[in-house]
This record gives C-alpha cells, structure tokens and sequence, in this order.
C-alpha cells in the first residue's frame, strides 16, 4: 500500500507557503498535489518525515547514513521546488502541455536531470511538429495479417528521441511562457 498524498494545507506548510500565493497564480489544489507527486522521491519522503511526523534532521541523517547538512541542503531543494512559481505554473498548464513538454518539464525541471543526459539517453521524444492526428498511410491499406481487412488498432509508430538543441529550444520556450504565466497570473489556470 503506498502512503497516500498530504493534504493540499500540508504541502502549503510543507513548501513554506502562505494561502494566498498559490491562488494568486492561479493554481488550484489539485496543481499542489501534482507538484508535490512529481519532486523527486527521496526530497518527497524527507518533506513528510520531517513536517508530518517530526522527525528531526539529525535523526534522519543517522538513519540514511548522511550529514545532517545533507539532509538541510535536501528539504531546502524541496521546499524550492514547491515554492517556484514558474513549477506552480507549469503544472497549472499541465494538461496544456503536450507529452513531450510534460516529460521536459517532469524530467529536467522537477527532477533535475541535465538535458545534455535526457539528451544522450533519449528519454525525451521530439515534439510533434505540424501532426494532425491522422492515421498513418499504411493503416489505411488492407494488410496481409488482418486477412484483408483494414487494421483498426494499428500502434502508433514512436517518435524519435529529441536532440540536445531540441530539448533546448523547446525549454526555453515553455520557460518563456511560464514565466509570462507569473507576471500576468490569469493566463496559466487550467480549465478542468
């Protein structure tokens, strides 16, 4: 059984945040949630000892076998993640994004891989440029498995790994648009 998720006031106090910040950007409890799902499990896990159970640094750093300036330098990197509000931004547009931008922005923003690595690795697929949403050419053709009939459920072809340049344009292009999120806070709420 997994822990479940604090509750949207706890990942406020978690994150050092007042009420009144996260609404002003436009971000609604369920953005918390995510945002909060989405950092990385080890800086998740110290955030829940630390502030829902009271466990104390020390205690923590002789448990994981780590300074106790260690596990300070981990809950602040924590507590950034869920303060920033270009984060609370991006998640308030998530379902905006489509799955290329969702993996950037999970990846190298929330998790903190280089994109030179996401990159090498190809852990990111290039985004979608001029895609209709049609069925490929060939799906379309009767194919010699189907015993003639047209393939209804043919999967769709992966897209290849994006390029470093890629990766890069297209952060700084989402970078962009949450930072003008921030200033002008109406732009970046979700309709759900």
């Amino acid at each position: 059984m997994t822990p479940r998720a604090p509750a949207n006031e706890a990942i406020l106090s978690l994150a050092g945040l007042t009420d009144s910040e996260p609404r002003r950007l436009g971000v609604r409890k369920h953005h918390l949630r995510r945002l909060f799902s989405m950092i990385p499990l080890r800086e998740r896990s110290l955030l829940r000892l630390v502030h829902l159970r009271g466990a104390s640094q020390r205690e923590l750093a002789g448990l994981l076998g780590v300074s106790p300036r260690s596990v300070r330098r981990t809950l602040a990197r924590a507590r950034a993640r869920l303060r920033d509000p270009v984060n609370l931004a991006l998640v308030a547009r998530w379902r905006r994004l489509d799955a290329a931008e969702r993996r950037l922005v999970h990846l190298y923003r929330l998790q903190g891989i280089p994109l030179r690595r996401l990159a090498r690795l190809g852990l990111v697929p290039a985004p979608a440029s001029g895609a209709t949403g049609c069925l490929s050419a060939s799906a379309d053709r009767p194919s010699e498995h189907t015993g003639g009939r047209a393939a209804s459920a043919t999967p769709a072809p992966t897209s290849p790994p994006a390029s470093l340049q890629t990766l890069r344009s297209l952060w700084r292009r989402l970078e962009r648009n949450a930072a003008r999120a921030v200033r002008r806070p109406g732009l970046c709420v979700a309709r759900t």
